[in-house]
């Protein structure tokens, strides 16, 4: 399930406040959003996880794009360059 900044928040803080007890921040999930779909007990400390190694409720994803084409220009650059040396 895809969750808001906001909702992010909501979960982090439950995990905080149940002493990192996923299952007792789940528990004190439902009854403060008993009209929400619960979280899985595990969403709990993934985020968490994600907030302590990240420093955000974002995540982070980095896209490379690159074809065949753009592959070979790199390869021919630097065989011209037979001198080039890596640092």
């Amino acid at each position: 399930m895809v969750y808001s900044v906001a909702e992010k928040i909501q979960i982090f803080t439950c995990y905080i406040e149940n002493n990192k007890d996923k299952r007792a921040a789940q528990r004190a999930y439902r009854e403060l959003y008993p009209n929400r779909p619960t979280p899985a007990d595990n969403t709990f400390r993934r985020i968490y996880q994600q907030v302590n190694n990240t420093g955000s409720f974002n995540r982070k994803r980095r896209v490379v794009h690159a074809n065949n084409e753009d592959q070979l220009d790199v390869l021919l650059y630097f065989e011209g360059k037979p001198s080039y040396r890596y640092s």
